[in-house]
């Protein structure tokens, strides 16, 4: 995903494209994983380990 987006823009230096938007992948997975685990294991505490998605 990064390389086709990278691929459509002009730019002076692709790895320091990739490098930053790796990097922003990458804090942006350290932030937000822990708050799907967060709600994903209240929601299962709360409905006694079942999926609120199963009809």
């Amino acid at each position: 995903m990064v390389v086709a987006v990278s691929a459509k823009h002009h730019m002076s230096s692709v790895s320091g494209y990739l490098t930053i938007e790796s990097g922003f992948i990458a804090v942006q997975y350290a932030v937000v994983s822990p708050i799907l685990a967060f709600v994903y294991s209240s929601n299962t505490s709360r409905s006694g380990a079942s999926n609120d998605l199963d009809t």
